[in-house]
C-alpha cells in the first residue's frame, strides 16, 4: 500500500501516476433506448420505475458471487414504484416477500428487459497507463462503473 493524496492505495491505482479529474473521467456514452420506465406487459400497462443504485444498495450486494437471490435483493433495492394501469404500487408500501413474489413470477422476457435497465445505464470510465515496476511494461487499462473506482473489482486492461 501506499500513501496518496486521499488515502492509500493498492494494485494498478499505486502505479498509475495520472490524478483522477472531471476533465479525465466521463460517463461512457449513453445509450439512446436507456430509460428507467420499464414496461413489462403492454396489454395491462404493467411496467416499473427503476431508479440507479445508490451506494446503500451497492454496498450491500456481494459482487463477487451474485447469487440469483442477490440479484432480486439489487432489483428490488432500485425500483421506485410498480405501477398497472393507472395505479401506482410504491416499494415503501409493499414487503420484501411481496415484491420478491414478484419479481420471481416475472417470465424470462421479462426479466432480460430490467437486465437492460442495467446493462445500458450510464457509467463512469476511465482510461490510464500503467507501469510494471518489475518488468517495465507499459498497459493501457480502463477504470470502468462504481465497481472499479471503489474497489469492488479489478480494472480491465486493454
Amino acid at each position: 500500500m501506499e500513501k496518496g493524496h486521499f488515502g492509500e492505495y493498492s494494485g494498478n491505482a499505486r502505479h498509475s501516476r495520472t490524478p483522477v479529474t472531471t476533465h479525465n473521467v466521463h460517463a461512457a456514452e449513453r445509450d439512446d433506448a436507456h430509460t428507467n420506465n420499464i414496461v413489462l406487459d403492454e396489454k395491462r400497462k404493467l411496467g416499473v420505475v427503476m431508479k440507479y443504485p445508490n451506494m446503500k444498495v451497492l454496498y450491500s450486494q456481494e459482487f463477487k458471487s451474485l447469487k440469483y437471490e442477490d440479484i432480486i435483493n439489487l432489483i428490488i433495492g432500485c425500483v421506485e414504484y410498480i405501477y398497472e394501469g393507472e395505479k401506482n404500487y410504491p416499494v415503501s408500501e409493499s414487503t420484501i416477500d411481496e415484491l420478491k413474489d414478484f419479481f420471481e413470477s416475472l417470465p424470462q422476457e421479462q426479466f432480460g428487459k430490467i437486465r437492460k435497465f442495467f446493462e445500458s445505464m450510464p457509467r463512469l470510465r476511465h482510461e490510464t497507463k500503467v507501469k510494471n515496476p518489475k518488468t517495465g511494461v507499459e498497459s493501457k487499462i480502463t477504470f470502468s462503473g462504481l465497481q472499479d473506482f471503489f474497489g469492488l473489482a479489478s480494472p480491465t486492461t486493454a
